[in-house]
């Protein structure tokens, strides 16, 4: 797992973990994008005066930009398990997820694949229980939504050990239509992310689909594309439809 340091020691956390252990995991939506996160997480941005452990970018890229030793302010007015506030901050290691969190934006299947990798290390390094997850929703209900539209079921399922469901299998004829690669995106023998990834498409690269399919759930969405060339399938997060080549689009 390849994590970039970007901990350049913002004001908006506190060194140590006072009185607590680290108990819980908590996931976030930031409602923003990369560039200007960036500059909130860094400290940059006085209006804001949050901090985070992990952001995980729509690409898959990991950021860190508060130690696990210290405690990052990221939840708030919020309760879990009887602890409250600024102790909860203490207890747990905060995930923002870049994401608009309008319940609409999907998260990217590389986005989802590296969260469950770096949540199934840090529940193993802490020995946290899957009780101690929670989304910034779970735990400040009525003040906040994030990460709205997260398949929050799944995730936990992979990072525990318990398969998702595949859900039904109907293609879907769309002709062939063209795509463009948003985000690094895998091809995979099979329409989920237990499939054999047998080439990764660059960003801003093109292919052409002949069939929508159903399958793994991954942000929000269960369709996947069918590469025309038979090498396999590809999730529809990763990409944005360019032109219709023929068929009933």
């Amino acid at each position: 797992m390849n994590i970039n340091d970007c901990g350049a020691g913002t004001p908006y956390e506190s060194a140590g973990r006072g009185s607590q252990g680290i108990r819980a995991l908590i996931l976030h939506a930031t409602a923003g994008t990369a560039s200007f996160d960036h500059r909130i997480f860094m400290g940059w941005e006085s209006g804001y005066q949050v901090s985070i452990h992990y952001y995980i970018l729509r690409t898959g890229e990991i950021r860190q930009y508060v130690r696990e030793a210290n405690t990052a302010w990221h939840t708030g007015d919020s309760e879990f398990h009887g602890i409250t506030d600024f102790k909860l901050n203490q207890a747990t290691i905060g995930t923002e997820l870049e994401n608009l969190n309008t319940g609409k934006q999907s998260y990217t299947e590389p986005q989802i694949d590296s969260c469950v990798e770096l949540w199934r290390n840090l529940r193993s390094r802490h020995n946290i229980s899957r009780d101690w997850c929670a989304r910034h929703k779970d735990i400040s209900p009525g003040r906040k939504t994030d990460p709205a539209g997260f398949p929050w079921v799944d995730f936990l399922n992979e990072v525990y050990g318990s398969a998702p469901a595949t859900g039904v299998t109907q293609p879907l004829n769309i002709g062939l239509r063209s795509y463009h690669v948003m985000v690094p995106a895998n091809v995979r023998t099979d329409k989920s992310r237990k499939g054999q990834v047998v080439e990764t498409m660059p960003v801003g690269s093109h292919f052409v689909s002949d069939e929508i399919v159903f399958g793994e759930n991954v942000g929000g969405s269960v369709l996947w594309l069918h590469r025309a060339d038979g090498k396999g399938f590809t999730h529809i997060s990763c990409v944005e439809p360019m032109d219709s080549l023929g068929g009933d689009v």
